[in-house]
Formats: C-alpha cells, sequence, structure tokens
C-alpha cells in the first residue's frame, strides 16, 4: 500500500498543533553539516527550545562532511559552551545523503527526525512529525512540506520532472515534491549499505522501504534559505543514484517503446521524409541510450543485493 496524506496536521503560523496526547520520549536528531558555520549557533538555538520539553529525550547528532568554513569549529565550540551534541567529523565529503545516514547509524534512538543544516528547517514543526509518524505506525515514512519554499522557477520544474520520470521506473511512486525534513523508524533504512561506493538516494530508498508515505505541512524560514546547491548536473546524477531502487521489469518496458519508436519513425522518416519524424528518431535514440545505461546500472544493483544476501 502506498498513501500520500495531505493536511492532516496543521500549523497556523503560531507553532504546530497535532492531535496526538502521547509522548515521544526518544528521538535522535541527524543534521548533515556542510559549510554552514555562520547558522549553526542559531540553528542549536532553535533545536535547544525543543529539545527543553519535558515530552521528548532528544539525541542532537551532527556530521560534518569535510566542510573546508571551519563549521567542525564552530560545533565544538559549542559542545565547550555547554550544549550537549553528538559530532561526527568526516574526513572526506561524501554527501548529504551519506553524512545523514553516518549520523543515523551512530544515533542511540529508534526513531529518526533529519532536517538540513541551513534554518529553512524550523525546529518547532518536529513534533508535528513526530505525532504523525506515531499515528501512522512504524513503516511509515513522514515528510514535513513546506508551502512556500523560495526557489528558482527552473529548480522547481526540474525537481518535480525529476521525480514523475523516476516514477516511471519505482515499485512505489514518490510524492511530486520531496524534502529532507523527514521522520521515520530506524528499521527503514536498515536495508541501505552506507559504506557502498555508489551515491545513495536516500529519501528514495526510504520510500521505497516505507509501507506508506504521510506528507504534513510546515513552515519553512524563508528568509534564511540560501541558495539551492542543486544544479542541473545534480539533479541527473540524483535520477541515476535512483536505479538502486527501479524496476528492472519497468526499465526494459520503457527500452522496448523507446527502441519501436525509433524503428517506427525511421520508417516514417524513409517513406514521407519530414523533420519532425528525424527529431522523434533522435529523441528515441537519446531516451534509449541512457534506458540501455539505466538497466545496466539496476542489473548491477541487483547482482549486488543477491550477492549481500547469499
Amino acid at each position: 500500500m502506498n498513501e500520500f496524506d495531505q493536511s492532516v496536521f496543521t500549523n497556523d503560523g503560531n507553532g504546530p498543533t497535532t492531535s496526538l496526547g502521547t509522548a515521544v520520549t526518544e528521538v535522535s536528531l541527524i543534521i548533515p553539516v556542510f559549510n554552514s558555520a555562520a547558522s549553526l549557533h542559531r540553528l542549536t538555538e532553535q533545536i535547544t527550545q525543543f529539545v527543553k520539553s519535558p515530552d521528548f529525550d532528544v539525541e542532537i547528532v551532527f556530521v560534518d562532511d569535510a566542510s573546508s568554513d571551519g563549521s567542525a569549529n564552530a560545533l565544538r565550540d559549542l559542545v565547550i559552551h555547554g550544549a550537549d551534541l553528538v559530532i561526527l567529523e568526516l574526513p572526506i565529503n561524501r554527501g548529504q545523503s551519506k553524512a545523514t545516514l553516518a549520523g543515523m547509524f551512530a544515533a542511540r534512538h529508534d526513531i529518526i527526525v533529519t532536517l538540513d543544516d541551513d534554518l529553512q528547517h524550523r525546529p518547532q514543526d518536529i513534533p508535528t512529525l513526530l505525532s504523525a509518524l506515531m499515528i501512522a505506525g512504524p513503516s511509515t515514512l513522514v515528510m514535513g512540506i513546506a508551502d512556500s519554499v523560495k526557489r528558482p522557477l527552473w529548480r522547481t520544474l526540474a525537481g518535480v520532472c525529476c521525480n514523475v520520470i523516476s516514477n516511471f521506473f519505482l515499485s512505489k511512486p514518490l510524492p511530486l515534491r520531496l524534502t529532507t525534513f523527514c521522520a521515520f523508524h530506524r528499521r527503514l533504512s536498515a536495508h541501505i549499505d552506507a559504506n557502498a561506493e555508489r551515491d545513495v538516494a536516500l529519501i528514495t530508498e526510504l520510500a521505497q522501504a516505507s509501507d506508506r508515505i504521510l506528507t504534513v505541512p510546515v513552515q519553512s524560514n524563508s528568509s534564511m534559505h540560501r541558495d539551492s546547491r542543486y544544479t542541473l548536473r545534480a539533479l541527473v546524477r540524483l535520477f541515476m543514484s535512483r536505479s538502486s531502487c527501479y524496476s528492472l521489469s519497468r526499465v526494459r518496458l520503457w527500452l522496448a517503446c523507446g527502441i519501436l519508436s525509433m524503428a517506427g519513425s525511421a520508417s516514417l522518416f524513409a517513406m514521407r521524409g519530414g523533420l519532425g519524424y528525424s527529431a522523434i528518431f533522435l529523441g528515441s535514440a537519446v531516451a534509449s541510450s541512457i534506458l540501455i545505461l539505466l538497466a545496466i546500472s539496476v542489473q548491477r544493483h541487483a547482482r549486488t543485493r543477491k550477492s549481500r544476501a547469499g
């Protein structure tokens, strides 16, 4: 079963409201850090206000992903001045997903919350995610989606298109809008190999492992949102990194469609001519080439999983 529920919980601007009265006592908060020294003190202050609640026992795990701006020193300074933090320092840059995974595997608690280091996610919205998770069940992935995130139009459209195309090959479709502000139980990440050489599409992996994806509305600190680190190249890399989750039968089906389109357009071009048929042929050829590479990648991941299981 795969469900996408909207507006289950509300946020009126004065803080999150939930319908759950049961306290969540143990939570590990995972924050991957890359060149965010300027925002770490303020972020920690906001988290500390959330941690003060008697309803939560929160472990805060910062993972410095080989920052070059002194982020690790800023985190150490926070600890020196009394902040109760767990700090991991990666010797080389491994990317946001693998940095998050490193924090998750070092965390003590079963319930995990992930958020970014740039203050766009509000720590005071964490109870909303946790309440939704406790109601929905341990095999649910909860995402906090903000309605008013300011980013370039091309970035929004490219992200949606990437998710739409990915859904052609996934057994469980993704929401068209994704976020790294998530709450889930550790079991959803049990199958992920954190030491793999390949890129890890963490949110996609978690979504495929879940029985249900639940989205809840949250607010975003848009004024603190810095320029996106994603480029068109990064989105293409994300699409390919999801190949570990793609269905080989679906990739082969679309590859067959691409080959048939090539053959049909080539035949029509030979009989009638015309630039339109030529353009269709070229587009189909490019798409089929990408799908061949994708099929090879999916097969490689399948063999790797089989060898690990054996």
